[in-house]
Formats: C-alpha cells, sequence, structure tokens
C-alpha cells in the first residue's frame, strides 16, 4: 500500500498532492507543497509507520504538537507509528518557553535583561564581519571571524562574542559586542524557505552615518548578517 493511500493529506499542511519518493537502501517521501521529508518504517511490505527526516519549509516543525504538547521538531528522526501521523494536529503557535529552557545561563549572566524582556532562543555558531582596514593584498584576510552566540529576546537580537581568559585553566566568558532592537530589523531574507538558509537581518540605517561594516551570523540554523 502506498502512503498516499494511507495519508491522502500531507499531516503538516493538509496538502492532497502526491508524495515525491526517493530512496535505495531505505524509503522516503517527501511532501511537495511544505517539503516534509519522511523515512517509511516497512514491514512485510506494509506502512507502519514514519521517521521525520527533514522539518517542513514553513516552520511548522516548531508548532506543539496537542498530544504530546512539545515541539514537533523533537521527534525528528524517531520511527512514529503511522496513525500518530494520521492524527497529528498542530495548534500552530511557537512555545517560546519550551526552547528558552536550552539558553545556556553562561550567556544570560553577561546581558542585562529587563523585566518585561522574555529569552525566547540562542544559537552559537559565528559571526563574520567585513574589515576594511585590513591592508589590500591577495595574502591579507578581510574577514573577522568571531566565535559566540546569537539571543533572541522579546525586544532584541544580541551577539555575544565568546571570549577565552587564561592559559593553563582557561574559562570562557561573553561579551555583547552587537544589540540591535527588533523594530530596527528590516526584514530577513533568504534563498529558500527553509531556516536552515536564512542568509540575513538588515538593520534600518537612521543616517548616512550609520555604520556601513556588514557582518554575518553563521549558525547551524540560521545565517545573519546586519549592515
Amino acid at each position: 500500500m502506498s502512503l498516499q493511500q494511507e495519508l491522502p493529506q500531507c499531516s503538516i499542511c493538509s496538502s492532497p498532492n502526491a508524495y515525491e519518493l526517493s530512496g535505495v537502501v531505505g524509503k522516503y517521501a517527501k511532501c511537495s507543497q511544505c517539503q516534509t521529508k519522511w523515512k517509511l518504517i516497512v514491514e512485510n511490505q506494509k506502512i507502519v509507520g514514519l521517521a521525520l527526516h527533514e522539518l517542513p519549509k514553513n516552520g511548522a516543525g516548531l508548532y506543539k504538537v496537542a498530544s504530546t504538547n512539545a515541539p514537533l521538531y523533537i521527534e525528528i528522526g524517531k520511527p512514529i507509528a503511522l496513525v500518530f501521523w494520521k492524527d497529528l494536529k498542530l495548534d500552530g503557535k511557537i512555545d517560546w518557553a519550551f526552547l528558552s529552557n536550552a539558553v545556556d545561563p553562561t550567556v544570560l549572566e553577561c546581558v542585562i535583561i529587563d523585566k518585561a524582556e522574555q529569552i525566547l532562543n540562542l544559537w552559537t555558531g559565528n559571526r563574520h564581519i567585513k574589515n576594511d582596514k585590513a591592508p589590500t593584498g591577495p595574502a591579507k584576510p578581510r574577514i573577522i571571524i568571531q566565535i559566540g552566540s546569537l539571543l533572541l529576546t522579546s525586544r532584541r537580537l544580541i551577539w555575544l562574542e565568546k571570549r577565552r581568559m587564561g592559559v593553563w585553566k582557561p574559562q570562557f566568558t561573553y561579551q555583547v559586542s552587537l544589540d540591535m532592537p527588533l523594530e530596527d530589523i528590516k526584514g530577513i531574507s533568504a534563498e529558500s524557505g527553509d531556516s536552515g538558509n536564512w542568509e540575513s537581518a538588515e538593520k534600518f540605517q537612521s543616517s548616512p552615518t550609520a555604520a556601513k561594516t556588514p557582518s554575518t551570523f553563521k549558525t547551524p540554523s540560521k545565517n545573519y548578517s546586519s549592515r
């Protein structure tokens, strides 16, 4: 029996379009609408379950599942009975409280948070800054790379550079090197709807003398640049 017969509509976006099938050793099916991809769990030539292989491109992977009260993305890679996907209901809301629980407290110690401000999420990665002061020449690096974390609150997007202190018993701390109010962010551009390919968060320039040195934030899930 085919997945189209077992699951006539996509569990995530309810699209009735046919699934795109692929795979040689393992069989995979992808929704042509939201691009959610599953690995088929087959027993005796019958589909008995699905394992979430790639998250949907519409951001629904962050939505809470009604039956588990947890975000959909935590189920990735787990073989789950077909009935779960048939009965799947997403509440259409992002559980920011769940995401904020994973924020490193060491980072929070380095940021002043207002009482009315909420911590939403944190991504670790690196920031690429164009160094306009670097001497010209093929052997001269024009990009400065900072390792650190990108913190999202209900008010700001904050980049904290990770710094090492000491040699024999090194300790690490964080320093805020960029603080962007959310209302100053012009928009986010991407090559596709996949959050893994997000490329830039552009900032409004309030005057001709505003900072012109671009920087790019690269994390496992998102790539940002500020101007």
